[in-house]
């Protein structure tokens, strides 16, 4: 794919020195994976099952085409037609923009506002010890599926289980699992070394989390988090404010302390940071205890 990679501003954001440093490891990684065999390969023998057992030999949402087409496509990166796709994009491509983003309102305005292909990064995420470059070509690979015209999700389906095997979201977990044996890096090797399936998340921005108290829809899980974080918070005060008058409240403000606690721990382990983004963490499923509700 003979493609530049410009990895830039907006007038909103922008990427800190070792948040690029970051970005430009994973489009290094990105870019050797698109260009791979392993990767082609691994896209042109995808299948899947539903929860029924009934096969599929082609991606969920895949705009009618076979594997063979989906992977030309992505890996070639042109030429795509209007027709094919059913998108107003152009036709071909010269430059990809990797942009800084930290709300899905960003992206939009970005979007609206540009000719070329715009790949979104989640600043809310970068700084995260455990989001290492392997995590961002993933969110690379999900938004320049999603650029040539894949779906992720529908906006309202019963078949949300089943979004995992569209192209977006199939391709960057296959850019996470030929990720070492493609680059041939010792380092990549232990970035993917330190990633676990059971809570592998490489925050594309195509993929949002609405909150209560904003009008804007945050990209980042963490900010959700928060949210829970702070309404519990709320609740356990209203509770605590009625206790003399009603005692029974007080097993209720228990299980929302222990709630609070547990979700406060969870997003502490998973989200460790450091500014200067030096050192990695990745924390098992098992570490995080289960929560009593007696």
């Amino acid at each position: 794919m003979i493609l530049k990679y410009n990895i830039t501003s907006s007038r909103m954001s922008y990427f800190t020195d070792a948040q690029a440093a970051k970005v430009d490891a994973g489009v290094e990684i990105f870019k050797q994976i698109v260009c791979s065999e392993e990767f082609l390969n691994k896209v042109k023998n995808f299948q899947w099952r539903t929860s029924d057992g009934v096969a599929f030999k082609r991606f969920y949402l895949s705009n009618g085409m076979s594997n063979q087409q989906v992977g030309e496509m992505i890996c070639d990166g042109f030429p795509r037609t209007n027709s094919v796709i059913n998108q107003m994009k152009p036709s071909s491509i010269e430059v990809m923009n990797i942009i800084p983003c930290g709300s899905q309102k960003e992206m939009e305005i970005i979007n609206s506002n540009s000719v070329s292909c715009v790949i979104g990064i989640d600043t809310n995420m970068l700084n995260n010890t455990w989001y290492t470059p392997v995590h961002l070509a993933c969110a690379i690979m999900h938004e320049w599926c999603c650029w040539n015209g894949f779906n992720c999700s529908l906006p309202s389906t019963r078949m949300e289980n089943w979004s995992g095997n569209t192209v977006p979201v199939a391709c960057a977990w296959i850019t996470k699992d030929v990720a070492a044996v493609v680059c041939n890096s010792s380092e990549v090797s232990n970035w993917c070394g330190m990633i676990n399936n059971q809570t592998f998340d490489y925050c594309a921005c195509s993929i949002t989390y609405a909150t209560s108290n904003s009008n804007l829809i945050y990209i980042s899980p963490i900010v959700k988090m928060d949210e829970c974080i702070n309404m519990i918070e709320l609740e356990m005060n209203w509770l605590t404010s009625c206790k003399n008058i009603c005692p029974d409240v007080s097993n209720r403000i228990t299980v929302l302390s222990n709630c609070m606690r547990m979700m406060t721990q969870m997003k502490l382990n998973m989200c460790n940071t450091t500014m200067d983004a030096s050192d990695w963490a990745c924390v098992p499923v098992s570490s995080i205890s289960k929560i009593n509700s007696n």
